[in-house]
């Protein structure tokens, strides 16, 4: 039963209709990211793709910080490479590189 001031909707505009999608890894990783970067959920991002309707517009805010994200852990995964194979790893301009991204991504949230 409806709670009191809402209309139930018809029953063909009922999403109850169930779908599988499989996906590799790097595709699931690319939806996953375009899905973040326009702050939809998933499921409204791969039924806007699939009917043909447009995507809310890209939030290039937090967009750019995700990608300043992504280089700073790939410099720290740089850095556990180097040192897992027993290299030093340069120490100064890694750690000058993760404040600039992280200075960065302050700026622009603000």
């Amino acid at each position: 039963m409806p709670r009191k001031g809402f209309k139930s909707k018809p029953k063909d505009e009922v999403r109850s209709v169930k779908t599988l999608i499989t996906w590799t890894p790097q595709e699931a990783e690319q939806v996953g990211k375009n899905v973040k970067a326009r702050k939809t959920s998933f499921n409204e991002f791969v039924r806007r793709a699939a009917l043909n309707r447009k995507a809310p517009d890209v939030d290039y805010v937090t967009d750019i910080v995700l990608q300043l994200s992504d280089i700073t852990r790939a410099v720290r995964m740089f850095h556990a490479a180097l040192t897992a194979e027993g290299i030093q790893p340069p120490e100064a301009e890694l750690l000058a590189l993760i404040r600039e991204a992280r200075a960065a991504m302050l700026r622009i949230e603000r």
